[in-house]
């Protein structure tokens, strides 16, 4: 589990900044349409997140949001 900024969305999905240097994508499928995800994720707000798969050869890091138990 890590914590992340969300800094952009985008057709696919929403970027989440873990550090200066390493994002990560939460893809739109977590969500099932665009207007959901922009309902459950602010830009600029932090969020925990489940990382799903590392690719490194390809840059990559998928998460998944954790929803917050109220």
């Amino acid at each position: 589990m890590i914590e992340g900024k969300v800094t952009k969305f985008n057709p696919y999905g929403a970027f989440v900044q873990i550090t200066p240097k390493i994002q990560g994508l939460c893809h739109i499928s977590e969500f099932g349409t665009k207007l959901k995800m922009e309902e459950s994720l602010k830009i600029g707000k932090k969020y925990k997140f489940e990382i799903i798969s590392i690719e490194p050869k390809e840059h990559r890091m998928s998460l998944k949001l954790i929803q917050e138990k109220n």
